[in-house]
């Protein structure tokens, strides 16, 4: 991971930051904070997007190894072309002042001519380009995580994360073990799983006794159905259908029955929705067949022009999958692949279906066609 350390003269004073580019063309931004005489503050440090509205947003990174006499350091996940701002609250007031920056090639910062104040709607919306969201290291563990985990720090960072590390140990030991498992000792296991059993279960289960992992499934299930989904007994099972089928379907749709598969469809349509390519085609079948007449747009659901051909694709190769999510009730399922697929109820297509449906479905084909006689 190329690694740059740059110390430039601003307009206005010296900042001296790191960059770590990411291997999905992003970088993370890492700023030296030194306290200045006076008045104690707290440095912090912003991203601008525009959101899905067409609205400014702004998304707050991560302040790390923060005291008054020593440094610290501010951690914000940033893209060439980006707008950010970094600044100094004094502690106890609610004024910052602030010094903003244009992302520019290399990551290189540029500062922008706003002395001091926070900047106004306009200049946030004449700065900022396409909307282009990056989940914060102060929103995301994993982005943390990744970074306490990288050998490839400079020699003056190491101070400020082995102070943050400590600080946690002391105030916020939980946050250290999701954060920094690396650091949980072999005579700690009993203490993570009785305040942080989620960790647990990610980082320790194979040091966990039988015991142990059921108590953290039982505290953390969310987790568990990612990360100790062998582990998790019949019981707790029923209850993650219920309360976490998202997840469910997400990591382990491809592993479950698929009566189970599909309860959990009907509990989290719009995810299943989303997902439904993820799956072999008969499977895809019955996902897109229970969810074909979701309200689209009401969520992000991509590009759905192609639709109406995947429905009739799907229909025709895999029409006994249609037709058992729809009971069998005919006349239900033709006037969803007329509405949503654009297929007509014709001759033809009762004719093809006559011919290729199993026996058991051909009495309710009968039964639709006669009671359009």
């Amino acid at each position: 991971m190329p690694t740059t350390t740059k110390a430039e003269e601003t307009q206005t004073n010296p900042i001296s930051y790191t960059v770590q580019r990411l291997k999905d063309g992003t970088a993370r931004l890492l700023v030296e904070q030194k306290p200045t005489p006076g008045p104690p503050t707290r440095p912090v440090a912003v991203r601008y997007l525009i959101d899905d509205h067409g609205e400014p947003a702004i998304r707050r990174g991560a302040l790390l190894g923060h005291d008054r006499i020593n440094p610290s350091l501010l951690f914000l996940i940033v893209r060439a072309g980006d707008l950010i701002s970094l600044g100094k609250r004094t502690i106890g007031e609610t004024s910052t002042v602030w010094t903003h920056y244009k992302v520019g090639r290399g990551f290189r910062l540029m500062e922008i001519a706003v002395k001091g104040r926070g900047l106004a709607y306009a200049e946030i919306c004449l700065q900022v380009g396409l909307y282009r969201p990056l989940e914060q290291p102060s929103e995301c563990d994993d982005s943390l995580r990744e970074f306490f985990s990288d050998s490839n720090h400079p020699r003056w960072m190491l101070p400020i994360l082995e102070r943050q590390k400590r600080k946690w140990r002391t105030n916020h030991p939980s946050k250290l073990y999701h954060l920094v498992p690396s650091e949980i000792q072999d005579t700690e296991i009993r203490r993570v799983v009785k305040i942080a059993p989620s960790a647990a279960l990610r980082f320790l289960q194979p040091k966990l006794t039988q015991l142990q992992t059921r108590r953290c499934i039982r505290r953390a299930l969310a987790t568990a159905v990612i990360h100790a989904f062998d582990h998790i007994p019949s019981t707790q099972f029923k209850r993650a259908i219920r309360d976490y089928p998202g997840l469910l379907l997400k990591h382990q749709g491809k592993r479950i029955p698929v009566d189970l598969l599909m309860r959990c469809v009907r509990f989290e349509p719009f995810e299943a929705f989303v997902i439904r390519k993820q799956f072999p085609p008969a499977l895809h079948a019955k996902i897109l067949a229970e969810t074909c007449v979701l309200p689209f747009q009401l969520f992000k659901s991509g590009n759905i022009s192609r639709l109406p051909a995947e429905i009739a694709t799907s229909f025709r190769r895999y029409p006994v999958e249609w037709i058992e999510v729809y009971n069998g009730d005919f006349s239900k399922l033709f006037r969803v692949l007329e509405r949503h697929g654009r297929i007509k109820t014709c001759q033809k297509l009762l004719n093809i279906l006559m011919s290729s449906l199993p026996q058991e479905h051909l009495p309710g084909l009968f039964k639709f066609i006669a009671n359009q006689l």
